[in-house]
């Protein structure tokens, strides 16, 4: 994949290299360096964040059709054409968060709240952030971020520092969704999303509006 300005000029092939740093920042999660210090989730989080983000509001060129994830299991090959802000989300869903190794689904917790909570801060100090694609595909897979959070906090394997950053990032996607539908008032689409996001949230913690 490429980066491209506006005009289409000026294309970088990033190559190969970008590939291995961020599977090296994935492999941190549920490690042995992460035994050793469980916040270093947070770390790789906002790493992947700034990977995540890097384009802002510009393109990204690609010889696949990537405008939907694709379901079923993790695929490499694929996972490698993705845009940045997909790649991230698909390799955080397909892969770390349906591991079978404990450790690395708990250590996703923090990285996912670091994901969701860049992309609500981003756009409640700047409503026009939520044009930029990192928070757009924030918006598109919230109700699969929250019911991973809601997951996450029933796992009687999760720790401390998992349960604290499901918790914050729930809050995160009620301020992303917030933002959202403020900004695209009358959008049917938009009011399904939180309809959907509600509806989870309820079916979790019981039928009370005190969430």
């Amino acid at each position: 994949g490429a980066v491209a300005d506006k005009n289409g000029n000026n294309s970088i092939d990033l190559g190969p290299a970008r590939l291995q740093c961020v599977e090296a920042i994935f492999g941190i999660l549920g490690s042995a360096v992460y035994r050793k210090d469980d916040e270093l989730s947070l770390a790789v989080g906002e790493a992947l964040v700034n990977y995540a983000d890097a384009i802002g509001q510009g393109e990204w060129s690609t010889d696949s059709d990537s405008s939907e994830l694709k379901e079923g299991s993790y695929v490499e090959s694929y996972a490698f054409e993705l845009p940045p802000h997909q790649h991230v989300i698909y390799t955080m869903f397909r892969r770390e968060m349906v591991s079978s190794n404990p450790l690395k689904r708990n250590s996703s917790a923090a990285s996912l709240l670091a994901m969701i909570g860049h992309a609500s801060r981003m756009a409640n100090i700047d409503p026009s952030s939520v044009q930029r694609a990192f928070v757009q595909e924030m918006w598109k897979h919230l109700t699969l971020f929250q019911s991973s959070f809601i997951k996450l906090l029933a796992d009687p394997k999760s720790k401390q520092l998992s349960r604290e950053s499901c918790c914050k990032g729930l809050a995160a996607c009620r301020g992303l969704a917030v933002v959202i539908t403020s900004s695209n008032e009358g959008n049917g689409e938009s009011q399904s999303q939180v309809e959907t996001l509600n509806e989870q949230l309820l079916k979790a913690f019981g039928q009370t509006t005190n969430y």
